[in-house]
């Protein structure tokens, strides 16, 4: 059984590629309704009291993660008109999950990276990784602590039939176990 009793819940307006994330008995997710930004909403999980949550919409808000704990959510904010992919302008940032106590937590031009982004909690909500453009024009993936620091490099540059690979779109399902794509290939580290 469902927590919507077996009805399917609709999201408030468009909602962005990002996919929705839970915490506690909410979902959060990002729409543009209302407003020309993308923007993070939370709601019950029976599809009640959907409320927006950001209100900066002079920039885009995309992939609201929430802490496996359920009580923060790790989001990216870019430039007004930025596609959930366009990973050039983002800056990490922290809320509560009710909203409140919305901060920046890094840049890319802290460590000279030249993008970020998909980030994702680890299973302890001790570290995030992410994807990250570094100097040397590749895409790999850095693990943090949730305060921004101690970034650590857990793939290395890869060529794959001759052609350098990125390392995108982690996921973080075990505490020993990260999983991504490189070149439409599944990897785990």
């Amino acid at each position: 059984p469902s927590a919507s009793g077996g009805k399917a819940v609709q999201f408030v307006g468009p909602s962005a590629a990002s996919k929705a994330t839970t915490a506690g008995s909410y979902v959060i997710y990002t729409s543009n309704s209302g407003t020309a930004t993308q923007q993070i909403w939370r709601m019950k999980i029976d599809g009640t009291e959907p409320t927006r949550i950001t209100n900066d919409t002079e920039r885009e808000h995309h992939w609201p993660r929430a802490s496996p704990d359920g009580k923060l959510v790790l989001y990216y904010k870019a430039n007004k008109g930025a596609g959930v992919n366009d990973a050039g302008s983002n800056e990490l940032w922290m809320m509560n999950s009710d909203g409140t106590n919305q901060h920046l937590v890094l840049t890319k031009a802290k460590y000279n990276w030249t993008l970020m982004g998909h980030g994702e909690w680890s299973p302890d909500s001790s570290r995030i990784v992410q994807a990250v453009g570094l100097p040397t024009f590749t895409t790999q993936l850095i693990t943090i602590k949730p305060d921004g620091t101690d970034p650590v490099q857990i793939t290395q540059p890869t060529k794959i039939d001759g052609v350098d690979s990125l390392a995108l779109d982690p996921s973080w399902p075990q505490a020993n176990t990260i999983v991504y794509i490189r070149q439409w290939n599944c990897f785990f580290v």
